[in-house]
């Protein structure tokens, strides 16, 4: 065996050792991807409840003003 057939038998064991970790770190991507929309869509649900906390406490500071 040549030295560039042993250096491609080699690569080719290394490749077939490292397709696990490919695949495993593609799936941790995916997930990540949908972590951050879950995430994003909690900002957003939040955002919403701030908005309606600033005009409940203004009907709340006319109530009072009334008062």
């Amino acid at each position: 065996m040549g030295t560039n057939e042993l250096l491609q038998a080699i690569s080719n064991m290394m490749d077939q050792k490292l397709e696990p970790i490919k695949n495993d770190l593609q799936s941790v991507k995916e997930e990540q991807i949908v972590i951050k929309k879950e995430l994003q869509s909690v900002k957003d649900d939040l955002q919403s409840v701030k908005e309606e906390q600033i005009v409940i406490k203004k009907e709340l500071q006319s109530v009072k003003d009334d008062l």
